[in-house]
């Protein structure tokens, strides 16, 4: 799956117990074993949350709050995971961001203090 493409993870329960969809967002291109980093966005409700990369209402369709990139919540997923999750309908695709916000993301990414090192490795795959 190309860089910038969304989709919602399937249903994951929250603090207070209600189950609830995130989108993802995939910020690098495939790597040699095809391989994309995947972060997560949530809605920003508590003040120890990090802000690193603040997403405002209309910067993505999906996003109709005030809302973060959880980079602590950042993955790697194949892109025959992402491919096959969207077919069976347990991810759902999502539009596209903008070639800015990815831009801001991916900077915001790589002075994470919570993306794991060999995670970073990967962003030469901007």
């Amino acid at each position: 799956m190309p860089k910038k493409q969304t989709f919602l993870s399937d249903a994951e329960k929250t603090p207070s117990g209600a189950k609830k969809r995130h989108l993802r967002i995939i910020i690098t291109d495939p790597d040699n074993d095809q391989n994309q980093v995947i972060v997560s966005v949530t809605t920003l409700r508590y003040p120890s949350q990090d802000k690193s990369c603040v997403l405002l209402p209309g910067e993505h369709p999906f996003i109709k709050e005030k809302s973060i990139v959880d980079f602590k919540r950042t993955t790697v997923m194949s892109y025959i995971q992402i491919f096959n999750g969207i077919q069976k309908g347990l991810l759902i695709r999502k539009e596209d961001i903008s070639d800015e916000l990815l831009k801001r993301i991916q900077k915001a990414a790589t002075k994470s203090k919570y993306i794991s090192d060999e995670i970073k490795s990967m962003f030469v795959y901007f």
